[in-house]
């Protein structure tokens, strides 16, 4: 009997849980329900949000007068009388009638319900805006060789120089799209040993800012390069902008204020090295060859130095010496060798004054070939053949070593090959120092450069990493803060890299940019300091794809 009764109490029990109603999920507070509407053309380009505060009820959405904003395409009311529209929208709110389509020509009403059911009417409308935007973006004198350094929170574009300015020069000037500058210094040649004050008005005829531009000596960081002022200075297509056949530009050199491409079995091309506009090309005359100039980069004083590859061209590795893009090419280096050179090379230094020149022996090795220079005289033309020890295999085709010093050849150096490390290396024992090793997760893409620069009491260091391959990343440049060489340590494709790790390029410059059936075959990197100690430019190239030109500099702002 007892044992019925507790079923009965037991099922009685279930069937009131059972019947209880459940409470409704309704948060503390009712916020606005709707956040933000976002449209687009039907063809599913632009993305144009308006957000919505909590006052008022009507949404006004602004379409740009251009589109694309950096067109001269102008956008018809027919353009925006069928917009494809979504709304964001917090939990358990909704829309009546449903947002698929915006005609943005007329007046469209909504009624948003919140979580507690209150409903709240809002009115949608467009509106075609010409655009505030009255900024200058980019401030060159080509003719200087000077790239101004704009400090837009107090409207002045430093010229960072003590030069005479009196023979007058037109600028190279960046403005928002569709603004208008007075005086225009890109069509009035201005004194600028004075200051002058420049006016950018945007494309709505309304917004206003004055500019003043001003030669200045500012104050530099105690430190290395200064945060957040790394620019990119352009980024020219091999072919299609310079006109360069395929598959055979994979070294660069800055001579004066030219940046020089060398590409094998051409003459080689030189670009403004501010601007990256082709002005020319250097007649290599007898050197030229599939495999006769096949690499080039260049010393401090910006002598062009073009290598042969060997054996492909015959018995003897050689460099070749150019003193300028007019200059013509004298002997450096004759090395009669089996061994197989050239596929790149590096200098620490001047071949005028004193430099250490080093080339890796490629094909399966860890060795490398090194000459010393000293007061523009090779000590000897057959070089010290060095072997690294301690690294993780050996390299193929993809290897560049640089030493740390124009003057003594047991300064610790740095190696750069596949597959895919960075190593500091002990000048001395040519062993691989404990525990020094960056690298890459993926054996696909090529370590193929490096190169190494003092800055503002700082060392850098930039490398390439190369995609081979027509899937995945890589086609990027990495600059790695060197001064405490022993951080140099950990993975580059990190999330969140490494302590070094100063800055990256993104990979939109590589061969698979221009085509995603292209394989990369070869890059190379190039650092730069200028004259006056501000600047630090890194230029880089993909073989078929892009050369590429930023700016970091040191200023105090």
């Amino acid at each position: 009997m007892m044992k019925n009764i507790f079923f009965i109490i037991l099922f009685t029990l279930i069937g009131v849980a059972g019947c209880h109603k459940p409470d409704e999920l309704i948060p503390p507070v009712s916020r606005n329900g709707i956040n933000s509407i976002t449209v687009s053309f039907t063809d599913k380009t632009g993305d144009f949000t308006t957000l919505v505060g909590e006052e008022g009820t009507e949404i006004i959405i602004d379409i740009p007068y251009y589109f694309p904003e950096n067109s001269t395409n102008i956008v018809t009311e027919e353009m925006i009388s069928k917009m494809k529209a979504k709304a964001n929208l917090d939990d358990n709110v909704v829309i009546e009638p449903l947002l698929l389509f915006l005609d943005l020509t007329k007046q469209t009403e909504i009624t948003v319900i919140d979580q507690k059911k209150q409903r709240k009417q809002y009115t949608i409308k467009g509106k075609i805006k010409k655009s505030n935007a009255c900024s200058i973006t980019d401030f060159q004198l080509p003719g200087y060789n000077l790239s101004g350094v704009i400090n837009e929170a107090e409207g002045v574009i430093y010229l960072i120089s003590a030069e005479d300015f009196s023979s007058l020069e037109k600028a190279d000037v960046t403005l928002s799209y569709h603004a208008a500058v007075s005086p225009d210094p890109r069509t009035t040649a201005l004194d600028y040993n004075q200051d002058q004050q420049l006016t950018v008005t945007a494309h709505d005829g309304v917004a206003k800012k004055t500019y003043t531009v001003k030669k200045a000596i500012p104050e530099k960081i105690p430190y290395g390069i200064r945060s957040g002022s790394g620019r990119l200075l352009f980024a020219k297509k091999l072919s299609a902008d310079l006109g360069i056949a395929p598959a055979v530009t994979r070294g660069i050199s800055l001579s004066e204020n030219y940046l020089v491409l060398n590409s094998s079995g051409q003459n080689s091309t030189y670009l403004h090295a501010l601007t990256g506009e082709k002005l020319g090309e250097i007649n290599l005359g007898a050197i030229k060859g599939v495999n006769n100039n096949y690499y080039a980069t260049s010393d401090n004083d910006g002598n062009i130095l073009v290598s042969n590859m060997t054996p492909q061209a015959g018995s003897s590795f050689n460099i070749w010496k150019l003193n300028s893009i007019h200059g013509t090419p004298e002997v450096l280096i004759n090395y009669p060798t089996t061994n197989s050179m050239g596929k790149r090379f590096s200098i620490n230094g001047s071949v005028d004054g004193d430099a250490i020149l080093t080339a890796p022996l490629t094909g399966g090795t860890t060795k490398f070939a090194r000459w010393k220079i000293v007061g523009g005289i090779v000590q000897n033309q057959t070089p010290e053949i060095v072997t690294i020890d301690g690294l993780t295999g050996t390299w193929n085709n993809s290897s560049d070593v640089i030493s740390s010093s124009n003057t003594d050849v047991n300064a610790d150096y740095y190696v750069y090959a596949y597959s895919n490390y960075l190593s500091w290396i002990d000048g001395v024992t040519n062993k691989r120092k404990p525990d020094s090793r960056v690298h890459f997760n993926n054996g696909n893409f090529l370590a193929n450069a490096i190169d190494l620069k003092a800055f503002n009491n700082a060392t850098y260091i930039a490398i390439d990493w190369t995609n081979s391959q027509t899937f995945g990343g890589g086609d990027r440049v990495f600059l790695l803060d060197a001064t405490n060489p022993s951080k140099l340590v950990g993975n580059l494709e990190a999330a969140a890299g490494i302590e070094p790790l100063f800055w990256k390029s993104d990979n939109t410059f590589g061969a698979r940019s221009i085509s995603t059936s292209l394989k990369g075959s070869s890059s190379d990197v190039f650092m730069r300091v200028s004259d006056n100690g501000y600047y630090l430019y890194v230029y880089f190239v993909f073989t078929d794809g892009y050369v590429v030109g930023y700016q970091f500099d040191c200023i105090k702002m």
